[in-house]
């Protein structure tokens, strides 16, 4: 997403739709902290690719997302 122009400007926009903080453990999300899109309806399981469907993550947060298989824990943005 952040080789292109249009890539840069969802992440842009779903990081403000968050808050600009990870819906796990609500620390703020910097350049530093780095981060990973969470589908929270994997694709591989018919989820889209869509703003609706992401959530940006710290790393060790979508990891511990995905081990556990928390699916309530990262609930859908607020519009």
């Amino acid at each position: 997403m952040l080789d292109s122009l249009k890539g840069r400007k969802r992440l842009i926009r779903l990081w403000f739709d968050q808050e600009r903080s990870c819906s796990i453990c609500q620390q703020m999300i910097t350049k530093s902290s780095g981060w990973r899109l969470y589908h929270m309806d994997r694709t591989i399981d018919g989820g889209k690719d869509t703003i609706g469907n992401l959530a940006m993550l710290h790393w060790d947060c979508h990891r511990i997302e995905r081990a556990l298989g928390l699916s309530g824990a990262c609930p859908k943005k607020r519009r």
